[in-house]
């Protein structure tokens, strides 16, 4: 009997080192796939444009001190829609997107009542 408890913990060390081993190499594969393939695009790449339109949002009631406090507001705030860009260039190169239009009017209309 002593010899069955003696192997059955030797084969439980071995089983656990194997499944601790085998775990290892399981997250250092992912770390790696993540590293060569979603981490490095995170790299930032050239600055994005200043931009002076914002196509579809009404700014005429607003002064020229307000309207370029406005343009320096969106661009500076990323838009929600999944581009990766600011609400002022979305506006300028997504003419379907419709969260940058509605935080554009929003922040507009929000400095003409001030």
């Amino acid at each position: 009997m002593l010899k069955s408890g003696t192997r059955l913990k030797a084969l439980n060390r071995k089983a656990a080192a194997a499944l601790f081993l085998y775990a290892g190499v399981i997250v250092g594969v992912c770390f790696l796939v993540l590293r060569f393939t979603v981490w490095n695009q995170s790299v930032p790449g050239a600055p994005e444009p200043f931009y002076t339109t914002l196509p579809g949002v009404n700014m005429e009631r607003l002064s020229p001190e307000n309207a370029e406090v406005v343009l320096k507001k969106l661009n500076l705030r990323r838009c929600h829609c999944g581009c990766m860009g600011s609400v002022a260039s979305c506006r300028n190169h997504h003419d379907s997107c419709t969260e940058s239009i509605v935080a554009a009017q929003d922040e507009a209309n929000a400095v003409g009542q001030r």
